[in-house]
């Protein structure tokens, strides 16, 4: 990972019209550091690999592991830190109230999904997952049946 700390004050003097370019074209990520600059990354790389990852452990879920703890379980999100060491990956299913013992399915699985991963794909460290419940899909749910009780108002009411 390519990271150029740049002071604010380097940054309005130093940028001539070809650096100015440069920097336009370039698919960079500014984010304020704590020490008053930035901190230029590329973008997408998380991005990249967090989507990879996504697509390559649903397809082992769904394709190699024979745990019945893991069956109906969807790979929602992946959330990686800065280093892509460590990953967060949540999930959802359609079986109420198994979230628990899907978690501890897929826990008991890391091992076994970080080997697939390893063979699969080509990446300098594979990350140590951790697995959560993605809980919007319910909230989502909540929400559509609070709304169906509704009862729809009239436009012609006269009070």
């Amino acid at each position: 990972m390519i990271d150029f700390r740049i002071s604010q004050q380097q940054l309005r003097q130093d940028c001539n019209p070809v650096a100015k370019n440069i920097l336009k074209k370039l698919v960079v990520f500014i984010s304020l550091d704590d020490k008053d600059g930035f901190s230029i990354m590329p973008q997408f790389r998380k991005e990249r690999v967090s989507e990879l990852l996504k697509q390559t452990i649903s397809d082992i879920i769904r394709d190699d592991i024979k745990d019945p703890r893991v069956h109906g379980v969807t790979i929602t999100e992946i959330s990686l830190s800065s280093d892509l060491k460590s990953a967060r990956v949540f999930f959802s299913s359609l079986d109420d109230g198994k979230a628990e013992s899907h978690s501890q399915g897929l826990a008991a699985a890391e091992g076994f999904i970080r080997r697939r991963l390893k063979a699969e794909l080509d990446l300098k460290y594979i990350p140590v997952m951790t697995f959560s419940y993605d809980s919007s899909f319910d909230h989502l749910v909540k929400i559509s049946n609070l709304l169906k009780e509704i009862e729809p108002v009239s436009g012609d009411q006269n009070d």
